[in-house]
């Protein structure tokens, strides 16, 4: 127990100051356990699904992540709003804060309002070009629109920040293959599942 108030420690004083993880850094092994034990002693929680969704959302696991945030809308089907305007919040009280960015940038998202969500993401690279996991994101929205080569330029970014973001080295080779680039395709997804390999 002790632990788990610690970690909501850290999570509250990270949120406040607009600390985030380590531009190139997927959430720790512990991290991802301790947000998880959270969620298991306070299954309806849906602050504490978000917090899992989040760390969940900086790692290779993004099928899991995608996965609890759907239980936040079940939860609360208000909570996408609730995401906006804490957010939102902290932002215009520190427009560094990157946390709050990544975070905000994924209320808007899940309420499809797309457009704000990904000035979000190119906030975030204003403050710290070397936020790999904005590049993923911000890419993601180009890949949505068919735009797949922004979306590369934006993956191979990241890459070039953080040669192991498996994520990264996935959607690459997701963009080779929808692009008929069927060896380039077959060359990076292998990599992504090796990188994924060592989670």
């Amino acid at each position: 127990m002790k632990r788990m108030n610690k970690l909501s420690a850290i999570l509250s004083a990270s949120l406040f100051l607009g600390l985030a993880l380590p531009a190139f850094a997927d959430t720790s092994k512990e991290e991802l356990e301790l947000l998880g034990q959270r969620v298991q002693e306070q299954p309806l929680n849906p602050e504490y699904q978000f917090d899992l969704a989040m760390g969940l959302a900086r790692t290779s696991k993004l099928e899991v992540a995608w996965g609890a945030l759907k239980k936040v809308n079940e939860m609360d089907p208000t909570y996408a709003d609730k995401v906006i305007t804490r957010f939102g919040s902290l932002v215009q009280t520190n427009p560094q804060n990157i946390e709050a960015r990544f975070r905000l940038a994924f209320g808007y998202y899940f309420k499809n309002q797309k457009d704000p969500a990904r000035a979000q993401l190119e906030e975030i690279i204003l403050v710290d070009p070397n936020y790999v996991w904005a590049y993923n994101y911000l890419g993601y929205f180009f890949a949505e629109k068919n735009d797949l080569a922004k979306a590369s330029e934006l993956w191979k970014k990241a890459i070039q920040i953080a040669p192991e973001n498996a994520v990264a080295h996935f959607l690459v080779g997701q963009a080779h293959y929808r692009n008929g680039q069927l060896k380039e395709a077959a060359s990076e997804i292998a990599l992504a599942m090796k990188l994924r390999g060592a989670d």
